[in-house]
């Protein structure tokens, strides 16, 4: 067997290699179990003719044993964790061997026996169970813990069903005693085997002088904690509830069904299935959207499934009893991976070891005193009634859904650990695009390539799921700039927290010359008011990117104190970039008074042909035609007679047919090469219907419109102040000239 010394903590490759060893270990320990307990230590146990409460008893052992974790705790203290573990299991699966001797006793004695070795088994295994939620904490990471523990139980489930699907084939053979000792056989020997891989994972020295530590001191600690004490209570009502459910749906379906053997395995196979689907999708989840949440969406689950059981009809429907037993799997293997995820997420590290004990050994005897005396003894109560067939499981089910109905409540008073609202969890459950989302999000966590991560970003950007935010805040940290860009692009398209919202801030102070531009637009579209004074500080910045982004975040921040400035910033800068900004956040004022300003930079003569063009769109929009501008102007750059001519047609729409002016404003607009003869036309216009805002606009063109030397650009401007002056629009003091319809 391979040795480790005794480490601080394990490296991120240590970790690797030893959750590898661990998930090796869970494979051979499934198909180890699945031939030894449950189902098949029932089926056996009615060989040698248990009774009911016998049979609650058998299946309360798993938590009647759980004191035997104060034996492992000091075993843990003495050889460390792993070494615990593995002689621990040698001892359960010697245990179980002896199980294959209960034939040669025979009868009761053969019973008798069989209860024996059976509670060695669940005595040993306790022991070693010890060491298991310390040791999952030791070799994962807060970050994959849940997605850790999530495929630790997808491949428990997964080879649970192997050998269950095998299992079923060799029952349909044969159901005899031996039959079950060469099942008993085959599940100490793979016992055997899942040993070695315990042996491999190495030992960490926090861990093992947590062993030491008095287990009163870290009850006194959880008692005076009301979330510890809370997060006790309910991981013993929650085990109490499975097995309060799920070992009588099969004793259900043996006595209220008289179900053959291979076909109780074969609704074992189906439970087993919602168990690994289930812990594939936890896998997704877990870290995502936290622990709480889906407990309390599967504990509420277990209350349907026994009331699925109460109106199951007297002659079995097999559709109806396959939907039980997959909310079986899915709830039990559910809620046990979102309890240890809540436990490592709740409890410190120095008391996780004796916190796994208490809240096994208290657990374990609520639990097995309620399957055996509660469950068993309801069973019993029942019988004594003169109910026939299914009505005593309906009844017995019937008592188990006020239960859980209680649990629910103690779930819902769990406090959240970074958890989303259920309301919350539920819409993500039933949502595509969120479980794409979650999907994206882990291929991103394992990607180790930048250009892959890109990549997956770009996808979360348009996915547009809120539920890809706490790994897109954590790659605002990235130190590289084109990861941290895709970050925030994908940001951009979500909903999200004010803590990120801080994060976003501190991209904008420290991300001048890089990402920084960026941030001012994320802030300035998701309404980040706290964000006004660094922005007001970035308009001063020599980063013309950083400044253009400032100076329309600002104006969609509604940052009146910010507006002269800007417009300052516009009407004296040279720079392209500047000028194209300027003119977007001009529109965003929504004051009819940038019209001036506007066209007093259009005549610049220095402008390039593209910014000139968008501040022609700028001064539409603020005219009110901006959408009618763009189709037309489009039509116009393709072909300019054609362009023409559609502006005729909409002036045609536009304009009162009794107006005497119209034939004249129609025929300038094949005359854009005399603008004093457009301008004045237009005046003619506007002075008619008394659009004053609009005569004065056009006389500041008239006496600057001699400033243009470049021909192209005073006949487009001339299509666009006649499109704005032709069309119908109506003068509004607050948002500047608007269509009137």
């Amino acid at each position: 067997m391979k040795k480790y010394s005794k480490l601080t903590q394990l490296t991120p490759g240590q970790k690797k290699q030893a959750q590898q060893n661990y998930v090796q270990f869970t494979r051979m320990n499934s198909l180890s179990y699945g031939s030894l307990a449950d189902n098949i230590l029932i089926l056996y146990a009615l060989k040698f003719g248990a009774s009911d409460p016998v049979i609650a008893l058998l299946s309360s052992l798993i938590y009647m044993t759980m004191p035997s974790t104060l034996i492992g705790k000091r075993l843990i203290a003495k050889v460390g964790t792993s070494r615990a573990f593995g002689l621990s299991w040698l001892g359960r699966n010697t245990s179980a061997a002896l199980m294959l001797l209960a034939p040669f006793f025979g009868g009761n004695m053969g019973l008798i026996w069989l209860l024996i070795s059976a509670t060695g088994f669940f005595f040993f295994r306790s022991m070693g169970i010890t060491a298991m939620t310390p040791m999952l904490g030791d070799i994962s990471s807060k970050s994959d813990q849940g997605q850790f523990i999530s495929r630790v139980w997808m491949n428990g489930n997964l080879f649970f069903l192997m050998i269950y699907a095998s299992l079923s084939i060799m029952l349909g053979y044969s159901s005899s005693v031996t039959t079950f000792q060469f099942i008993i056989a085959f599940g100490s020997l793979t016992g055997m085997i899942s040993t070695y891989f315990l042996f491999q994972i190495p030992q960490v020295q926090q861990t093992i002088e947590t062993g030491k530590e008095l287990l009163r001191s870290t009850w006194k600690a959880s008692m005076e904690n009301s979330q510890i004490r809370l997060l006790f209570i309910n991981w013993a009502l929650i085990n109490a509830s499975i097995a309060l459910t799920l070992p009588f749906g099969v004793l259900t379906l043996k006595k209220g069904y008289a179900f053959s053997d291979q076909n109780v395995i074969i609704f074992t196979i189906i439970q087993l299935f919602g168990g690994t689907a289930v812990s594939y999708l936890n896998s997704f989840l877990l870290d995502r959207v936290g622990p709480r949440p889906m407990m309390f969406f599967y504990t509420a689950s277990m209350a349907l499934i026994n009331i699925l059981w109460i109106i199951a009809p007297d002659t079995p429907l097999r559709i109806h009893l396959t939907l039980i037993f997959l909310l079986n799997g899915i709830c039990s293997s559910g809620n046990q991976t979102a309890l240890h995820h809540y436990f490592l997420s709740r409890v410190p590290l120095k008391h996780r070891l004796n916190g796994s004990i208490l809240v096994n050994v208290s657990s374990g005897i609520i639990t097995g005193l309620m399957g055996s005396i509660f469950g068993g003894g309801l069973l019993k109560l029942l019988r004594s009634y003169p109910l026939a067939g299914m009505d005593v499981y309906r009844f017995y089910f019937l008592v188990i859904v006020f239960y859980q109905l209680i649990v629910l409540s103690t779930v819902y008073r769990l406090k959240p650990v970074s958890d989303r609202r259920i309301r919350d969890v539920l819409s993500i459950l039933f949502s595509i695009r969120d479980w794409r989302a979650l999907y994206t999000l882990q291929k991103l966590e394992r990607s180790q390539y930048e250009h892959e991560s890109l990549h997956l970003m770009e996808q979360l950007k348009h996915i547009k799921s809120n539920i890809s935010e706490n790994l897109l805040k954590d790659f605002l940290k990235s130190p590289r700039f084109y990861i941290r860009t895709r970050a925030m692009n994908a940001l951009r398209e979500i909903n999200f927290s004010d803590e990120t919202g801080d994060l976003l801030i501190a991209e904008l102070e420290r991300g001048e010359y890089t990402t920084g531009y960026l941030a001012a637009e994320v802030l300035g579209e998701h309404n980040i008011q706290k964000a006004i004074p660094s922005l007001r500080q970035s308009l001063d910045s020599d980063d013309v990117f950083l400044q253009g982004k400032a100076l329309v975040a600002l104006v969609r921040l509604q940052d009146e104190p910010s507006f002269q400035k800007i417009i300052d910033i516009f009407s004296q800068t040279q720079n392209p970039r500047l000028i194209m900004h300027g003119g977007h956040a001009l529109v965003l004022m929504r004051k009819p008074e940038v019209s001036f300003i506007i066209l007093e930079k259009i005549v610049e003569n220095n402008l390039p042909t593209n910014v000139f063009e968008e501040l022609l769109f700028c001064l539409c929009e603020v005219g009110g035609v901006g959408e009618r501008f763009y189709q037309l102007f489009k039509t116009y750059q393709n072909n300019p007679e054609i362009g023409r001519i559609s502006l005729t047609e909409h002036l045609q729409s536009q304009i009162d047919r009794n107006y005497a002016g119209k034939s004249a404003l129609l025929k300038i607009v094949h005359q854009f090469c005399q603008p004093d003869l457009v301008i004045q036309t237009l005046l003619d216009f506007t002075d008619k219907d008394l659009q004053a805002a609009r005569s004065d606009l056009l006389s500041f063109l008239k006496q600057r419109i001699h400033l243009m030397s470049d021909a192209s650009h005073v006949e487009k401007l001339l299509f666009a102040i006649t499109l704005i002056t032709g069309s119908r629009v109506i003068h509004s003091p607050d948002k500047g000239l608007l269509i009137s319809d």
